[in-house]
This record gives structure tokens, C-alpha cells and sequence, in this order.
């Protein structure tokens, strides 16, 4: 389980109130929590940590390397 979904099961939030409550797509949520992304732009992971009601670090923890397709290219 991944801490988004994690910390939105213990808020008692569905996805779909994360995402109207983050001003995104409930599609945006989902592939967060099933890992097919990892780290949305930091506008939307704070508006994303405020809806579930922690820190956008314990969120989305700075030290965490991106995949191989996330980064960008040289």
C-alpha cells in the first residue's frame, strides 16, 4: 500500500474526495496509489497532503529517487 493510500484510508477520504478536495483528477489519485506515478509537480502533492492531512515530506518523502522514466533526460 502506498503512504497516499495509506494516509487517505486512515483520513476516511475516498479518491475521489482526495482529488476534488487537491483540485485534481481522481485519475491522477489512482495512479499514485497503484504506482504507475509516483510524484505529481509540488503544487498538486501539497494540495494532495492537505486533503489527507499530512506533510507533503512524510507524503512524499524528498530522499526517494525517481525511476529511470521519470528523470528527465540529458
Amino acid at each position: 500500500m502506498t503512504r497516499l493510500a495509506e494516509f487517505r484510508k486512515r483520513a476516511g477520504l475516498t479518491q475521489k474526495q482526495v482529488a476534488q478536495a487537491a483540485s485534481c483528477s481522481e485519475q491522477l489519485i489512482t495512479a499514485i496509489e497503484t504506482g504507475r506515478r509516483r510524484l505529481p509537480n509540488v503544487y498538486i502533492a501539497q494540495r494532495i497532503a492537505r486533503a489527507v492531512g499530512v506533510p507533503v515530506h512524510v507524503l512524499f518523502p524528498p530522499d526517494e529517487e525517481p525511476r529511470e522514466e521519470e528523470r528527465p533526460s540529458a
